[in-house]
C-alpha cells in the first residue's frame, strides 16, 4: 500500500483555478484487496469545485469526503442531485455546498485491480 500526494497545478497566474491530481491509485491483492491511502487537500481558499475520476475500476468505488477540521471526514453530496459523491465509473461531478476545508478521495477495493486518476478543479 502507498501514500498518494495530490499534485497541484495553477491554472491562472492569480492561481484562482487550481486543479489538484491524485494519479495511479491503485487497488491491489496483498492476500486481501488493499487501496493505497490519500493525503487530503486544503481547499480553504476556493469556492467551487469539481470531480472527475478515470481510469480502470476494477470494482472499486470512489468517495469524495470533505472535512472542516482534517480530522472527521463525510462523504460530500453532488450538486446536480444531493447524493453522496460516489463514483462506481468514470464521471465528473460538481461538489455541493456547504465546502469543506479538506478534500480526500477514500477508495474501497474490490476483487480485481484498479487503476484510477482523481482529480479536483478548484475556483
Amino acid at each position: 500500500m502507498a501514500i498518494v500526494d495530490a499534485t497541484r497545478a495553477c491554472v491562472t497566474a492569480d492561481s484562482k483555478r487550481s486543479v489538484f491530481t491524485w494519479e495511479e491509485v491503485t487497488v491491489f491483492d496483498d492476500g486481501g484487496w488493499t487501496a493505497d491511502t490519500v493525503t487530503p487537500i486544503d481547499v480553504m481558499e476556493w469556492d467551487e469545485f469539481c470531480v472527475q475520476v478515470a481510469g480502470t475500476f476494477g470494482g472499486a468505488t470512489v468517495t469524495i469526503q470533505g472535512s472542516a477540521d482534517g480530522i472527521n471526514y463525510v462523504s460530500l453530496t453532488n450538486a446536480h442531485n444531493g447524493e453522496d459523491l460516489i463514483f462506481v465509473e468514470a464521471g465528473l461531478k460538481l461538489i455541493a455546498a456547504p465546502l469543506p476545508r479538506y478534500i480526500k478521495i477514500l477508495v474501497t477495493p474490490a476483487t480485481s485491480i484498479a487503476d484510477l486518476d482523481v482529480t479536483v478543479i478548484a475556483r
